[in-house]
Order: structure tokens, then C-alpha cells, then sequence
């Protein structure tokens, strides 16, 4: 009896003791894979990095993986590990994430776990202190200076490279003019930029060295530009004049300056006008000049020296004006020959008339025009008092293009 208590309780023992070391297994698991250190600390992408720490897993597993992250928040990129275990992970960075991230920090994740930051690792050849110039651009036309500020670039010149940030697809070779330990300047071909689809609004691109793609002078943003759309603000029946505002809604890029609008007359199309667009209550706006002829302009918004697509039409007169009339000496009988001399009245008739008031605001208007011309009108007066009314007085004013004319001519009439 007392050979099998005893026995019993090793038994109890070893239970207790093999519970316990599952227990603490369990509980390391449950905190997730832990990185201690990496060494080396900087390197190429040559560079074979060992990241240490504790419950990574025996081997990787399609839920397990490894992270490069950008230092600057940019990005991050899944590496493909040269050997895994539960202490280590043993890792090359690609060319192109050293090219893109310069510096940053390792991440293991395994299943829904995901470990604490790694110390930094950058790049030792990653230029210092780069800043490129202009670093954000909308599609241009002819060539485009750069200019490139640091340290470290050596005083050999070197061809360059123009490359997605992305993707690592190169548009095209050149060569820098000015190359100095701490300064670098090249042109950019506009033919030879990137095209965008009609879905893309901008891509972010970079300059490397063409016989080391790890070694980036610089990022530049090029983005398309968005439409602005004229909201027209003061026009009558379609109609614009001088002193009429123009809202355009749309946003052009933050980095864009003020957006230049120029009016292309297309009766004639000799005739343009241009000026810049100003910022003012959430939108651009724009007012038409009063040195601006009448006629027919096609509305065209330049962003820097690229045209937007779309351009609509818009038609500008003039306001009639009055400057006198005749005879303004008697008063008005039925049949006399009025005159109305003044400017913008239009070289024909067209749609225009002249308004005439009476005594009682009462309207009317001329039934038969002698002559019409943009100085000059001549009509036959129709009105009559009748045989007791006496003289009456009555106003006059041209109608054109839906606008009438903020001057008038005044008599008699009997």
C-alpha cells in the first residue's frame, strides 16, 4: 500500500511540474514574438541582417513574416528571410527598399501577433542630407531644371536615373550638367515623364544612381492637375460683361502657384487676354477687365505651361450706354424720328430693342427701326397722348443681349 501512495505521488509531482513548464510555454506565446537586438545596425542591401529575440517560431509559416518599415513613416516592404527560428530570422534587404527607405526598423509578425519595433538599420550609403528642387511638379512641356543639395556625392559625375518610388520601373537615363561634392543639377525631358491613365492623379518618383539604385538623391512628386469649372457669378441670359466675377470650383495642388486664365477669342481668334486666377472664400476667382472687347472666348485655365482640357465658351458684350438723344428739345408726336446716340448698342439689331417708359410705368417699344448701329439708333415714335392728354413725360432705355442700360434718355411726348 505504501509502495503504490508513494508512487502515486512522484506521479503527482511530475504532473505538477509538466503542467507548470506548459504553463510558462503558453504564457511567452501569448505575449507575442519579442525582438531584442539586430546586427548589424547599417549596410547594403548585400548586408545579411540577423534580427534576435525570443518566440518567433520554430520555422516560418504562411503566418508568420517579417517587415521592413520606412523610418519617416512612408512605407514598408515583406522580406523574404535566408533562415527562421524561434530565436532568430536571418534577412537581406532588397535593393529598392534601401532605395526607397533609407533607414527604418524590422517588424515579426506571427499569426495575429505582432512583435515591438527592431532598433534603426540604415543604409551606409544613402547620401546626407539630400533636398531636391522643385520636389513636387505637374506635367510640363520643353525641359525642366533641378537642383540637388547635400553631401556626399563625390565630385565624379554619374548618369541618373528617373524611377517610380514604387515599383522600381525606370522612365529613362540622363545626364547631370553641374555635378559637385554638394551640389547637382540636371534637366528633365517633358516628353519623357510618365503618362497618367484616367484614373491616376499622381505618382511619386525618384533620382538614383544608374550604377546603384540604393543611392537616391531625392523624391519628387508629380501629380496631375484637377479640373477647375467655371461657376459663372453675374452674368444675365448667359451673357458676361466687364466687372462680371467668375468662380471657379475645383482645387489646383497645394505646391501649384495661382492657376493663369487666359481668354481666347474665337471672333476673331486673334484676340486673347490673359491674367492670374486669385484665391478668395474657399475658391478661385476671376473678373473680367473692362479693355476686354466684345465677342466669343473659349476659356482656357494654364497650369504652369499645361492647358486644362476642358474649355468651355462664354460670350462678352458690352453695357449699352446712352449719351444723348434728339430731337430732346419739343416734345414727341406721333411719327417723329428719334435718335439714340451712345455706344455697345451692337453693329446689327439682333435681339436688341429700345425700352421705352411712359408716364405710369407703362412699356413699350418702337415698331419700326430706320437704322441700328453699335453708335447709333434711329426709330419711328409710335406714341400718342391723344387728342385732350397734353405732353407726358417718358424714359428711354437700350435693351441688349438681355442687359439694358444703366443710363437713360428723358422727354415729352404728346
Amino acid at each position: 500500500m505504501k509502495k503504490h501512495l508513494s508512487l502515486a505521488l512522484v506521479c503527482f509531482v511530475i504532473l505538477l511540474i509538466g503542467c507548470a513548464t506548459v504553463s510558462k510555454t503558453t504564457s511567452g506565446n501569448a505575449n507575442g514574438p519579442v525582438i531584442t537586438n539586430i546586427t548589424p545596425q547599417t549596410g547594403d542591401s548585400n548586408t545579411q541582417i540577423e534580427v534576435r529575440g525570443m518566440y518567433f517560431g520554430s520555422h516560418k509559416t504562411d503566418a508568420s513574416e517579417i517587415i521592413f518599415h520606412s523610418a519617416t513613416g512612408q512605407g514598408s516592404q515583406r522580406l523574404r528571410p535566408d533562415h527562421w527560428s524561434d530565436t532568430s530570422i536571418s534577412v537581406r534587404l532588397y535593393d529598392n527598399t534601401l532605395a526607397n527607405y533609407p533607414s527604418g526598423y524590422f517588424v515579426v509578425r506571427v499569426g495575429d501577433r505582432t512583435s515591438n519595433h527592431s532598433a534603426e538599420f540604415s543604409s551606409d550609403l544613402a547620401f546626407s542630407d539630400t533636398a531636391i528642387e522643385p520636389s513636387q511638379i505637374m506635367p510640363f512641356t520643353g525641359h525642366k531644371l533641378f537642383t540637388v543639395t547635400g553631401s556626399g556625392f563625390g565630385t565624379k559625375p554619374q548618369p541618373l536615373v528617373l524611377a517610380d518610388f514604387n515599383n522600381f520601373v525606370q522612365y529613362y537615363e540622363f545626364t547631370p550638367g553641374i555635378w559637385r561634392d554638394n551640389y547637382i543639377s540636371f534637366t528633365l525631358d517633358g516628353t519623357k515623364m510618365p503618362s497618367f491613365d484616367n484614373s491616376s492623379g499622381g505618382q511619386y518618383l525618384r533620382i538614383h544612381l544608374k550604377n546603384n539604385p540604393t543611392r537616391v538623391l531625392g523624391h519628387i512628386t508629380y501629380q496631375k492637375p484637377s479640373h477647375l469649372i467655371p461657376m459663372y457669378s453675374g452674368n444675365i441670359n448667359g451673357y458676361f460683361f466687364p466687372g462680371n466675377e467668375i468662380v471657379f470650383t475645383g482645387t489646383s495642388n497645394p505646391f501649384q502657384a495661382a492657376p493663369t486664365i487666359k481668354l481666347v477669342n474665337t471672333e476673331p481668334s486673334s484676340y486673347y487676354h490673359q491674367g492670374q486666377l486669385s484665391w478668395s472664400s474657399g475658391s478661385y476667382r476671376w473678373i473680367i477687365p473692362n479693355n476686354i472687347p466684345a465677342g466669343t472666348y473659349k476659356v482656357v485655365i494654364l497650369f504652369g505651361d499645361l492647358e486644362q482640357e476642358y474649355q468651355p465658351e462664354i460670350k462678352i458684350v458690352q453695357i449699352p450706354a446712352i449719351a444723348y438723344w434728339y430731337p430732346g428739345n419739343k416734345a414727341l408726336e406721333k411719327g417723329d424720328t428719334v435718335t439714340i446716340v451712345g455706344n455697345n448698342f451692337g453693329s446689327t439689331q439682333g435681339d436688341g430693342r429700345v425700352h421705352i417708359y411712359l408716364q405710369g410705368s407703362s412699356l413699350v417699344y418702337p415698331i419700326t427701326y430706320t437704322s441700328w448701329s453699335n453708335n447709333m439708333i434711329s426709330f419711328v415714335w409710335n406714341e400718342t397722348t391723344g387728342l385732350f392728354g397734353g405732353e407726358k413725360p417718358f424714359q428711354m432705355r437700350v435693351y441688349v443681349n438681355g442687359i439694358e442700360s444703366t443710363q437713360f434718355a428723358e422727354g415729352t411726348y404728346k
